[in-house]
């Protein structure tokens, strides 16, 4: 469980407000962050509000949820357009559509590290810690098991599209009965 902010020790809110300093390289804190996170903890000694440093990055997540939505659609209608019949009437479609996401992801991959840096300070602050699988770890540990946990994420909604895609194109293949 995690101590709201409020209720820490005076030592342990300054710790974290200043970690983030020595944690997260420089480069990946956009310097108005920094700015609005060094002019509250001047001001109030709190933490960064989400509202303050979060709001750039609530129009690239829906932006993303927008894509990912196009994405899906548009695999789901390719691989029920280019869909073959094989053995056993079974359906598959061509393998070529997973260069497709290639872009996606790397599109993807773009976006959440854009949404992490104005999120990033906020959630040190708050958090003090990163964890996978309940197991401390360092931000870099963290960073790279969550950019590959997204990756898996985004293969998994591929795969959703092609499958139901190839269900549907098998009931047109030779042989094919299905009871009902």
């Amino acid at each position: 469980a995690v101590a709201p902010y409020d209720t820490l020790p005076q030592d342990e809110r300054q710790h974290r407000r200043n970690e983030y300093q020595s944690v997260f390289p420089q480069s990946l804190l956009p310097p108005e962050v920094v700015q609005v996170a060094e002019e509250i903890d001047n001001a109030r000694q709190e933490e960064v509000p989400f509202r303050c440093a979060a709001g750039p990055a609530g129009k690239w997540m829906f932006g993303t949820a927008g894509m990912v939505v196009v994405v899906q659609v548009a695999l789901f209608y390719a691989a029920l357009r280019h869909a073959s019949c094989g053995p056993h009437s079974t359906a598959s479609y061509p393998s070529i559509l997973w260069l497709f996401m290639v872009p996606v992801a790397l599109v993807h991959q773009l976006i959440e590290m854009k949404c992490l840096q104005y999120t990033l300070i906020p959630f040190h602050q708050v958090v003090g810690k990163f964890k996978v699988l309940d197991t401390r770890v360092s931000f870099g540990f963290w960073l790279g098991y969550m950019r590959v946990f997204s990756l898996l994420n985004l293969g998994d909604l591929a795969t959703d599209s092609f499958s139901a895609a190839t269900i549907i194109a098998a009931d047109s293949c030779p042989g094919r009965k299905l009871n009902g």
